[in-house]
This record gives C-alpha cells, sequence and structure tokens, in this order.
C-alpha cells in the first residue's frame, strides 16, 4: 500500500535513483543549515549577553582597583603623617619653664602666638636655626632640619620656620632695628 510520491516519479520514469538520491542529499544540507541558523539565532543572544556581562565585570574589576589604589594611598598618606607627628615629638628640643623665659612671637593661622623660651633658644629661632610645631595641642621647638622633612609630608604641622633674613624694606633700610628690641 505504500506508494509514495517517490516511487511513483519512478515508475512514470520522470526522475531515476540517482536524481532521487541528489535530492534527498540537497534536503539533508538545507535541513542542517537551517538548524544551524536556529541555533545561531539563540546562541546570539546568549553570546552578547555573555559579552555584556564580561565587559561590566571588568568595568567592576578596574573600578575595585582603582578604588583599593586609592584606599592604599590613603593610607600611605595617613602613614607618613603619623611618621612625620613622630619625628617631631621625637626630636622635641627640652625647655623648662623658669622666671626668665622671655615670649618669642610667631604668626600662625593667622593670629600672633607666643612661646616661652631662654634667650638663647630665642636667638636661636630668630636666626632661622630652629622651628616651631604643633602637634598634639602644643607648640614644639624642633631644629631647622626636622621641621624641613616634615613640611613636604604634613604642612599644617609647621608652624614657624625662619630661614634667617627677614625681607628687606628699602624704606627702612636706614634705621637697623636693635638687636635686643622684643616685641
Amino acid at each position: 500500500m505504500r506508494n509514495s510520491l517517490r516511487d511513483q516519479l519512478i515508475k512514470a520514469g520522470l526522475a531515476n535513483e540517482e536524481h532521487l538520491k541528489r535530492a534527498k542529499a540537497s534536503d539533508r544540507k538545507h535541513h542542517r543549515q537551517a538548524k544551524q541558523q536556529k541555533r545561531a539565532g539563540k546562541g546570539a543572544p546568549q553570546t552578547e549577553s555573555a559579552r555584556l556581562a564580561a565587559e561590566a565585570a571588568a568595568r567592576e574589576r578596574a573600578r575595585a582597583q582603582a578604588l583599593n589604589r586609592q584606599r592604599q594611598a590613603e593610607a600611605d598618606r595617613l602613614a607618613a603623617e603619623a611618621q612625620a607627628r613622630d619625628m617631631v615629638v621625637q626630636n622635641e628640643i627640652a625647655r623648662t619653664q623658669a622666671e626668665s623665659d622671655i615670649a618669642f612671637n610667631f604668626n600662625h593661622g593667622g593670629k600672633i602666638r607666643k612661646v616661652y623660651v631662654n634667650a638663647e633658644l630665642h636667638k636661636e629661632l630668630a636666626a632661622g636655626k630652629l622651628a616651631i610645631c604643633r602637634t598634639r595641642g602644643r607648640y614644639r621647638l624642633v631644629p631647622v632640619e626636622i621641621a624641613r622633612k616634615v613640611e613636604p609630608i604634613a604642612p599644617y604641622l609647621v608652624a614657624f620656620l625662619s630661614d634667617g633674613s627677614e625681607p628687606e624694606d628699602p624704606d627702612y633700610a636706614d634705621f637697623p632695628v636693635p638687636d635686643d628690641l622684643m616685641w
């Protein structure tokens, strides 16, 4: 009962076995290509979404690395500032309170401040051999070399740093200031 179109074409002489084999191979080829295209159609969005996900992950990784670098730089800066504070505290020139102490006036933060020192320290401050730094709520006398090391790291610690020479005002060049004048 099975009388397929193929058998009917052969009986009628309209086709032979060779033609039918080529047609069957061609059908299989087209069928395979259609399946591949169908798979490719489904795979393309997945590939696109995978690419987008990979790009998003790369951006997130780059952002995390930048954030880590920023945090590390901040930690390094804080460590350097702490080291500068410790350097000021360790190199503080010890001074004792005495009745003969005199006030050394300096400008810090837009205000005139004063520290009481003996005459020798007063001369060294005026000559620029000593500097004044403020740490932990106190003004501390330190050698000028220490203040110059601290200044690039934490400039807010250095309250007074003199180079030893006052700028000359040409109008007052003929009127020298006496050495014993205290203001």
